[in-house]
């Protein structure tokens, strides 16, 4: 009895003290980047709808409604931008175009307060 209570500790002890793991998606891989989504009523990017983050954690939040027009980040684990663009959603999925006014679009990670 007390060897395994000995073995369980150390075995909890192992896995507390690893390195952190990322919860992982539908598929089984796990998240390795930050996703936010910032929506626009129409092409000029000016006027907020919506918008929705998946963190690093996995974790999904939103608030508004998404629409054809998005501001689309992507952002490592660490808080580094990989990415930013501006999309419209086509029949076929979003599409990359020249956003307007870069400095109106580009919030810099944030969710843009709806209403």
């Amino acid at each position: 009895m007390r060897r395994t209570m000995l073995t369980l500790v150390a075995t909890l002890a192992i896995i507390f003290a690893g390195p952190k793991s990322f919860s992982q998606d539908g598929d089984g891989n796990t998240y390795h980047l930050d996703i936010l989504n910032n929506y626009y009523s129409d092409d000029s990017y000016s006027s907020a709808v919506g918008w929705d983050e998946r963190d690093c954690s996995g974790s999904l939040n939103s608030n508004g409604s998404d629409s054809s027009w998005r501001y689309h980040e992507v952002y490592s684990c660490d808080g580094f931008q990989i990415s930013g663009s501006c999309q419209y959603q086509s029949g076929s999925g979003w599409v990359s175009v020249q956003c307007p006014d870069t400095n109106v679009t580009a919030q810099g990670r944030l969710h843009i307060p709806v209403g």
